[in-house]
């Protein structure tokens, strides 16, 4: 008897298999809260520097003089052409931090050409080229962003110009791509703006090249 309700049970699921081919699988991502500050984003080709000199007075204070700020882009092959009194020249840059840049060109024109003794350099990202995420779909504003500072969902369809009419709120994708492998996460903005003592943590923060399509 026992073995017969086995062999009932799994014809069944094979009828079940054939007639629905298969059973689908849905991949769960477990998305964890990254801290993404300026001093951790890589810079990358396209991107605007902001190369500024750090003298001491007299006293000692820190002074910036607009003489020495630079506006300079990331080339094409990831390196600035930066020449300062004729002391640097080409410095590859991209994949490195603003902090990491400045030490660079630190050690090249104080410490190696021991000019402007006891200065400092002070690197910023003026605009991002490199690092884009995009907001597709039911919202005002599509396109493309640049991710030159934390972004969430929410924040990413803020800056989009909002929803429109027509959109589903529901079922707001996330689309990343890991090499070869595509990744899809669905935000419920109706149930995170419902939720009681929400936090950050229960928003998706996004990552560079990913895309939010908010479906109709």
């Amino acid at each position: 008897m026992k073995t017969s309700a086995v062999l009932l049970a799994v014809v069944s699921l094979a009828f079940v298999t054939s007639c629905y081919g298969g059973p689908t699988y849905t991949e769960r991502v477990t998305q964890k809260y990254e801290l993404f500050t300026p001093e951790s984003y890589k810079v990358g080709v396209g991107d605007v520097l902001e190369v500024t000199l750090v003298s001491q007075t007299e006293t000692g204070e820190p002074t910036a003089n607009r003489e020495l700020v630079r506006s300079i882009r990331v080339l094409p092959d990831g390196t600035i052409d930066y020449l300062f009194n004729d002391v640097t020249g080409e410095l590859m840059v991209a994949g490195k931090t603003a902090p990491e840049v400045a030490r660079m060109l630190e050690k090249q024109i104080v410490e190696k050409n021991r000019l402007y003794s006891g200065a400092g350099v002070s690197v910023l990202i003026l605009s991002s080229a490199s690092s884009l995420y995009y907001v597709a779909g039911e919202v005002k504003t599509p396109g493309a962003f640049p991710l030159d500072q934390p972004v969430t969902v929410v924040q990413a369809i803020v800056r989009a110009g909002w929803f429109t009419e027509f959109a589903d709120r529901k079922h707001i994708q996330i689309i990343r791509r890991e090499g070869d492998r595509e990744i899809r996460m669905t935000f419920n903005y109706t149930d995170y703006e419902q939720r009681p003592g929400r936090t950050k943590y229960d928003d998706i923060m996004l990552h560079p090249n990913d895309t939010v399509l908010v479906p109709d």
